[in-house]
C-alpha cells in the first residue's frame, strides 16, 4: 500500500558515533525470513547479514551525510529482498547463472591477486574439484530405466556440488536478494563449479608468476539487476525531449531556461535516489519514499517538497504523452495516489508581507549597495508590485519615453518569461525612481553596451542580502515576494 513504507533514519547505538541501519522485517514476511542471511553492499564491503525480527547493520562511518547516502542504497537492498521474498522463488536464465558465476571467480581472482598462494595449493583444489565432479562407482550399480538412471545420477552430482560449491552460489544470491527455484540452483551450481575451476586455474598460474592478462574475465556476462528491466526513456530524456519539442517549429513557444533546470534537478535527484533513471520502472511507492525522505532530512519546506512530487508528476505526463497515451497510462494514474506533505498555510498573508518599517530598512540599505541588483531591485519591487523575477530580466531597451512619459516593459522573449502568457505590460516610472537616479543607472548600462541589466541570480543575491546583509530574519517575511503582497 502506498505509504506504508518509511526510509528508516540512520541510528547510533549508546557509546559508539558509527552510524548503523537499522528497519524492523514486516509482518508478512516475518516467519519466511526469519532466521535467513541476506547480503548487503555497504561502502563497498560486502556484509552477511541475519534476518531477525530486524535487520541491522553498520555503515562503517561517522560522516552523517555519507551515512544517509548510504542508508538510502542499504535500504534498496534490503527492499529489494523484501520482494524477492514476497514474490517467490524465481526462475534464473541460464545468462543471470553464468553472471553470477563470473562474480564468484572475480572474487576469488581480484582478492588473492597481490598473494595467490602456492601452486601446490591451487594445483590440489583442482583435484578435488574433479573429484567431485566424477561419478562414484556406486552410481553405475543404478537400477532402473535410461532416464531414471539419468535423473538419480543427476542428484547425486547436484547434491557434490551443493556441498562443495553451494557456499558460494548463496554469497552471490545474497548479494543480490535473489531466491531461486530448485531447477534454477542446479544450473547455478554447475556454472559456480565451472567458475571456481576456472579461477584455481588463474591464481595456479598467478602462483607460478604468470601474471599475463589473457582476458578471462570478459568470458562472463554482467548480471542485469534485479529490479524489473529497463523500458522506455529515462526521466531526463523525457525532458530533453519535451524541451526540444517546445523549440521546434515555426510558432514555437521554447521551455525557459529556468523551467528546463527545475525539471531537471527533480529528474537527477529522483533517479539518484532510487537508483535508475527508467520511467517504466517507477513505482508510486518509489515516490512515495522519497517525499517521505525528504521530509525527514528536515531540508526543504514542505511546500518546495510537494512542488518537487508535482514536477516529478508532470515529467511522467509527458512520458505518457510523447507515446502519443500508450505507454505509462497506469503509473501516471497510480502516482496521483502519492500525497504531499501538508502544506504550511498557517502564515496569515500579512505575516509574509514587509512591514513598513522594514521596507524602509531594506530601501535605505540599497542606497548605499553597488551591485545592480541589491541597489535597484528592492526599489522596482516596491513600487510596481511586480514579481522580483520579471523585473529581474529587464533589458535596457525595455526602458522607453513617449510623450513625456517615462515606463518600461515587462515582456517575454529573448529568454525571457513571465508568469502568465499574454502579460506583456508598460509600468510608468515613479517619480521617487526617478529621484533614486534609476534613468541615469539605466543610460550607464546603455553605454556599457546595453542587454540585460541584472545578473540571472539575482532573486538568490537579493534574498540572501536582505537576510544577512540587513538583518531582517522573521521567518514569516517572503523577502522577494514581500513587496508584492505590501505593493
Amino acid at each position: 500500500m502506498v505509504g506504508s513504507y518509511r526510509l528508516p533514519k540512520p541510528m547510533k547505538k549508546a557509546g559508539s558515533d558509527v552510524w548503523r541501519y537499522r528497519v524492523r522485517v514486516p509482518a508478512d514476511i516475518l516467519e519466511r525470513v526469519r532466521g535467513a542471511k541476506i547480503s548487503l553492499e555497504v561502502g563497498g564491503v560486502t556484509k552477511a547479514v541475519r534476518v531477525q525480527k530486524e535487520v541491522g547493520c553498520s555503515l562503517g562511518t561517522r560522516d552523517p551525510d555519507e551515512a544517509a547516502r548510504r542508508n538510502r542504497h542499504v535500504d534498496n537492498q534490503v527492499k529489494r529482498y523484501w520482494d524477492a521474498v514476497r514474490d517467490g522463488p524465481q526462475r534464473l536464465s541460464n545468462k543471470k547463472c553464468y553472471a553470477l558465476a563470473g562474480e564468484v571467480f572475480a572474487d576469488w581472482v581480484e582478492v588473492l591477486d597481490e598473494d595467490p598462494g602456492s601452486p601446490e595449493m591451487w594445483q590440489h583444489v583442482l583435484t578435488v574439484n574433479a573429484a567431485v565432479k566424477a561419478p562414484s562407482p556406486y552410481e553405475s550399480l543404478t537400477v532402473g530405466s535410461p532416464s531414471e538412471t539419468a535423473l538419480a545420477k543427476r542428484r547425486a552430482l547436484l547434491k557434490r556440488l551443493e556441498e562443495r560449491f553451494g557456499g558460494f552460489a548463496d554469497v552471490a544470491l545474497r548479494r543480490r536478494g535473489l531466491l531461486i527455484d530448485a531447477e534454477s540452483r542446479g544450473r547455478l551450481l554447475d556454472a559456480v563449479a565451472a567458475a571456481m575451476d576456472h579461477a584455481a586455474g588463474v591464481n595456479l598460474r598467478k602462483a607460478e608468476g604468470d601474471y599475463a592478462e589473457d582476458g578471462s574475465a570478459d568470458r562472463y556476462p554482467t548480471f542485469e539487476e534485479g529490479r524489473p528491466k529497463a523500458t522506455g526513456p529515462t526521466l531526463l530524456e523525457v525532458v530533453e525531449k519535451e524541451w526540444g519539442d517546445r523549440a521546434s517549429g515555426r510558432t514555437k513557444k521554447p521551455m525557459p531556461d529556468s523551467t528546463l533546470r527545475k525539471y531537471t534537478r527533480v529528474a537527477r535527484e529522483f533517479s539518484e535516489f532510487r537508483e535508475s533513471g527508467s520511467v517504466g520502472t517507477i513505482t508510486a511507492m518509489e515516490a512515495d519514499t522519497w517525499v517521505r525522505d525528504m521530509v525527514d532530512e528536515g531540508h526543504l519546506s514542505n511546500n518546495t517538497i510537494a512542488q518537487r512530487l508535482a514536477n516529478l508528476k508532470v515529467i511522467v505526463g509527458w512520458a505518457r504523452d510523447h507515446s502519443l497515451g500508450n505507454e505509462f497510462v497506469p503509473l501516471v494514474q497510480s502516482l496521483q495516489a502519492v500525497k504531499p506533505p501538508q502544506k504550511n498555510d498557517d502564515v496569515p498573508e500579512g505575516e509574509r508581507t514587509f512591514k513598513l518599517d522594514e521596507a524602509r530598512r531594506v530601501l535605505r540599505a540599497a542606497r548605499g549597495e553597488t551591485k545592480p541588483e541589491r541597489r535597484w531591485l528592492p526599489w522596482l519591487c516596491a513600487y510596481s508590485g511586480a514579481r522580483i523575477s520579471e523585473v529581474a530580466q529587464l533589458e535596457t531597451d525595455d526602458f522607453r519615453t513617449t510623450e513625456g512619459v517615462d515606463f518600461y516593459i515587462l515582456r517575454t522573449g529573448g529568454g525571457r518569461t513571465l508568469k502568465s502568457v499574454g502579460t506583456q505590460r508598460r509600468v510608468p516610472l515613479h517619480s521617487d525612481l526617478i529621484a533614486e537616479g534609476l534613468l541615469e543607472f539605466v543610460a550607464e548600462q546603455r553605454r556599457a553596451g546595453g542587454g540585460r541589466m541584472f545578473p540571472r541570480r539575482s532573486q538568490g543575491n537579493v534574498c540572501e542580502w536582505i537576510r544577512k546583509g540587513v538583518g531582517i530574519t522573521r521567518e514569516e517575511l517572503q523577502p522577494n515576494h514581500g513587496w508584492r503582497h505590501l505593493f
